[in-house]
């Protein structure tokens, strides 16, 4: 179609007749267009586009060549397989060969085997139960993490509230320790010597001078009338130690550092206890009692025991609330509690009483008990 398009534009551009001067020779008319039909050879389009194209050389042009295709040589038939020796060749009929379609396109995929089939069903069934158990597992993985969620969440709360209750408790506790120490603050015993040194005394001297001014002044009972005690069982033992009530007219030494008052002989600390001292020295001395331990009574007539007693005879006192200790050497340890007599070995205890009816009962055990050696 190009090369008869082309042909086309070539006749036109060609000059018209008699533009050169020259006679131009008679118009001929135009060949035919050749008609294309689809589909024919390729050969015999160009043969007929081309048949009334002259060479300028006025030969005509060569014959057109076309190449001949030759069919593939058969190939020679397959030698027949010659029996095995020793065996009669067959006589069974050749076996029939049928020639196959010729490929067109992708060839056709084979259909997979039961076995194959089987295969790849066992496989899926195991991805699938494998799938199944991480499901689950992963299933109860959040359930174990929702439940321990919870359960922190529960024990945060309950820690919560016992933190709560625990400040509490612990306001009250500082507001009643508040309290206490605001009642301890107001009401917190002063002892009679912070007085006087807040009055303006200094000193001990200072002091006694005081005490022998209000004594002389008649204003001591004044004094004592208002003061009030915390503690009176300390200042009770305090005055049977450091106050001696002696009878008038009694030469006995004060033993220790304590103030002597005369009083009448019936009101003296040891009014009624000469005697039963006496008797208890010369039992002492006569079944060789060099020293004694007495347990129980006040301090003055611990105090009018040890001054009294005969000097050769050595004398350990103690209070309710003390014992002698195991390792004390003495010859006779009395006890004038009964309570208290089982927790020292080999105390005699003393059931009377009054103090010198104590005294007058551990002179007769003394003087009952056998002397030592004797059967």
């Amino acid at each position: 179609r190009d090369i008869g398009a082309q042909a086309r534009v070539t006749a036109s551009s060609l000059p018209a007749p008699g533009a050169g001067g020259a006679a131009a020779p008679p118009a001929t008319p135009p060949p035919p267009v050749p008609t294309i039909v689809e589909g024919a050879d390729d050969a015999a389009m160009l043969a007929a586009l081309f048949a009334d194209v002259r060479p300028l050389s006025g030969r005509p042009p060569p014959p057109t060549r076309t190449l001949a295709v030759r069919p593939p040589a058969a190939r020679p038939p397959a030698p027949a397989p010659s029996p095995a020796p020793g065996r009669a060749p067959s006589t069974a009929a050749p076996a029939r060969t049928e020639a196959l379609p010729p490929a067109t396109g992708t060839p056709p995929r084979a259909a997979p085997t039961p076995a194959y089939v089987g295969t790849l069903e066992a496989r899926v069934a195991e991805l699938e139960d494998a799938l199944a158990r991480e499901r689950a597992a992963r299933s109860r993985e959040a359930e174990v993490a929702a439940r321990d969620a919870m359960s922190a969440s529960a024990a945060t709360d309950a820690l919560t509230r016992r933190l709560a209750a625990a400040e509490t408790r612990a306001d009250a506790l500082q507001a009643t320790l508040d309290a206490a120490a605001a009642d301890a603050e107001t009401t917190r015993p002063v002892t009679l010597r912070t007085l006087l040194e807040a009055r303006g005394l200094v000193g001990d001297d200072e002091i006694h001078l005081a005490f022998r001014a209000l004594g002389d002044a008649r204003l001591a009972s004044e004094i004592a009338g208002v003061l009030r005690l915390a503690q009176p069982a300390e200042l009770a033992e305090m005055l049977s130690l450091r106050l001696s009530l002696r009878a008038r007219g009694e030469s006995a030494p004060a033993h220790g550092a304590c103030a002597v008052v005369e009083v009448p002989a019936e009101r003296a600390d040891a009014a009624d206890i000469a005697p039963a001292v006496g008797r208890l020295s010369t039992a002492c001395l006569v079944n060789g009692v060099r020293a004694i331990a007495w347990i129980g009574g006040a301090p003055h007539q611990h105090r009018a025991l040890r001054e009294r007693l005969d000097p050769r005879i050595r004398v350990h006192t103690f209070g309710p609330d003390r014992l002698p200790h195991a390792s004390l050497d003495v010859d006779a340890c009395f006890a004038w509690d009964p309570a208290r007599a089982h927790a020292v070995p080999g105390a005699l205890s003393l059931s009377a009483r009054s103090f010198p009816l104590a005294v007058d009962e551990a002179a007769r055990a003394l003087s009952e008990r056998p002397a030592p050696g004797s059967p």
